[in-house]
């Protein structure tokens, strides 16, 4: 059992990665339209819902090739990257370089604070670029989840609660959301109110998640979370590439999907607008 910290690093970063976005969209046409870059990018996606990630990157790298300017082609690439090892430094290169096409492009940012949140990566700099997100789309819950666990893995619960009852709010759906909210009742010793979410998790079949927060009211300590691969897929922002917040690791942002969107993870929006 866990003893002083609610969640460790590396179950922080298991929540997040599911909730990368992989958003299935038509790409951006430039002023000189390749073909094959929509062609590339639709296979990539294919590969990805496969869990074939090295051939996804192939044809990810493919479309870039082809259209070197279209910032969700590296977010899509960085997601299948994350996906493939959660810590490899690659994914943060093709995020940063998404944002370099594009500075007013959520999802890299949330992809980024994604990976930053991941174990013996930078916390700080996760919730720079978490809030960076926030800060190009007010909207995104996904971002206000990853700011709500980044406090919570730092035993501030206070401003945790804000966070994920903000994520709750742009995103009922939203379980690592509901799940973290739990916890961080049990946290400021609000076990009412986590009845709440411990209710909303069983009826949309979170069993493991709502038992893990009903241990902690009955045992007064943090209980590990359920299995990585039980943990529910996150939502996104916008419909683009994000990582869905891990999947390689199984589950747990982030995202991630390959593309942050506002659409939950699952939800197969464009990538590309």
């Amino acid at each position: 059992m866990m003893s002083k910290k609610i969640l460790p690093q590396s179950v922080l970063f298991l929540l997040l990665i599911p909730s990368f976005l992989l958003a299935k969209e038509e790409v951006p046409v430039p002023r000189n339209p390749v073909p094959a870059t929509q062609s590339y990018y639709n296979e990539g996606m294919d590969y990805i819902e496969k869990d074939d990630f090295d051939k996804a990157i192939e044809f990810f790298r493919k479309a870039i090739r082809e259209s070197p300017r279209v910032p969700q082609l590296y977010n899509a690439l960085g997601y299948a990257l994350l996906k493939k090892n959660g810590t490899v430094k690659s994914a943060s290169k093709a995020f940063e370089k998404a944002i370099e096409l594009d500075a007013h492009y959520a999802d890299p940012y949330f992809n980024l604070g994604t990976y930053y949140a991941g174990p013996g990566q930078d916390p700080l700099l996760a919730t720079e670029y978490f809030e960076k997100a926030i800060q190009t789309d007010p909207t995104y819950s996904k971002a206000e989840m990853g700011l709500g666990w980044v406090c919570l893995d730092k035993k501030d619960a206070k401003n945790a609660l804000e966070h994920f009852e903000k994520a709750v709010e742009l995103d009922p759906t939203l379980v690592e959301a509901e799940y973290g909210l739990g916890l961080t009742y049990v946290a400021l010793k609000k076990n009412a109110q986590a009845l709440k979410p411990i209710t909303f998790l069983r009826q949309s079949n979170h069993y493991d998640l709502a038992q893990a927060i009903e241990g902690m009211i009955q045992q007064g300590e943090p209980l590990p979370p359920p299995p990585a691969g039980n943990a529910p897929a996150a939502s996104g922002g916008s419909a683009n590439p994000s990582l869905k917040p891990g999947q390689k690791p199984e589950t747990g942002p982030p995202a991630a999907s390959a593309a942050t969107g506002k659409a939950p993870e699952g939800n197969a929006g464009s990538v590309f607008k």
